[in-house]
């Protein structure tokens, strides 16, 4: 099954496999999915001002398996790398 992060926050899952964890985003630069990531981190019970999708993969899956690729993460929202030690 492929969904994107919004969708994880509506199941709990055995196990997610996450490529290119690095354009999991964190609470900067949004434009208009800030309401939408708003909305997931109450739903999760995550303060919206220090968590990150990460954070909701973290929470809603056993185990996660993270790809992650420093050199493409060019966002200011994109995860950070010293996030994936979770």
């Amino acid at each position: 099954m492929v969904i994107g992060p919004p969708e994880i926050v509506k199941d709990k899952f055995d196990i997610v496999v996450v490529d290119e964890s690095h354009r999991l985003r964190r609470r900067v630069n949004l434009g208009p999915y800030y309401g939408a990531f708003d909305t997931a981190c109450d739903k999760l019970g995550l303060d919206k001002n220090n968590c990150s999708e990460l954070d909701w993969v973290a929470q809603q899956s056993d185990i996660s398996i993270l790809f992650y690729d420093e050199t493409q993460s060019i966002k200011p929202s994109d995860a950070k790398k010293k996030t994936l030690t979770h």
